[in-house]
């Protein structure tokens, strides 16, 4: 059982800050656009008794326009993870990697679970469920390799 442990682990997490923004439409509309951005940022990689540690923040930003261009919503999520893995497993370049992947694919589907209970208690008829994104292709992105 003990070496299905990873030596990366999520150590906590908590909503740094939330924004949700609901407009009431002034007209009638045929469909509903939502548009999605992600971005992250990785603080400094420390290394105390053996323990590799370092906070990832996921941001999220979603607006939803009509097909007329009236906004209806938007929302701003900033959601941190602090990680931490064992140097005697993974070096720096290992555990940054591993950040990047493991910490953004769960920082992702935390958030999704929080934006889609918040909508739901917001009085959204369907509450948003964004979609499920390509963590590689945000990392490529970010560090430039498109």
């Amino acid at each position: 059982m003990s070496g299905m442990i990873s030596p990366f682990q999520m150590k906590e997490n908590r909503i740094v800050s939330f924004e949700f923004k609901q407009k009431e439409a002034t007209g009638e509309y045929g469909s509903q656009k939502v548009s999605f951005g992600a971005d992250y940022e990785i603080s400094e990689i420390t290394e105390i008794d053996g323990i590799l540690q370092s906070e990832l923040h996921l941001f999220i930003e979603m607006t939803g326009r009509t097909d007329a261009e009236e906004e209806l919503f938007q929302i701003r999520l900033d959601i941190m993870g602090t990680f931490e893995g064992e140097s005697e497993q993974l070096d720096k370049g290992r555990f940054l990697n591993m950040l990047k992947i493991n910490g953004l694919s769960t920082l992702m589907q935390l958030s999704r679970a929080y934006v889609t209970a918040s909508t739901a208690l917001s009085g959204f008829v369907n509450p948003i469920r964004f979609p499920m994104v390509n963590v590689y292709e945000l990392v490529k992105r970010k560090e430039g390799s498109i």
